[in-house]
């Protein structure tokens, strides 16, 4: 569940882009480049860490990232 929950934060990495009308660099470059994106979560850098922070066998940390994804990454757009 984390391994897809991964894959779905690195696509939402590339809808901030074209949320802010930019094409997504190169997968090495994509998540340093966001900081100089206009439009962002509120506080990103903190968030990031929280929802790259996880407990690999933990359902209920799963969770947690999950509705953090959803809520406050996903949300403004």
């Amino acid at each position: 569940m984390h391994n897809n929950l991964n894959i779905a934060i690195e696509l939402g990495i590339c809808c901030l882009y074209y949320f802010n009308g930019k094409y997504a660099p190169a997968d090495d470059r994509k998540l340093y480049y966001t900081y100089a994106l206009e439009k962002l979560p509120t506080n990103y850098d903190i968030l990031l860490e929280k929802i790259f922070d996880q407990r690999i066998n933990s359902k209920e940390d799963y969770e947690r990232r999950k509705k953090l994804f959803l809520e406050e990454f996903i949300g403004i757009m």
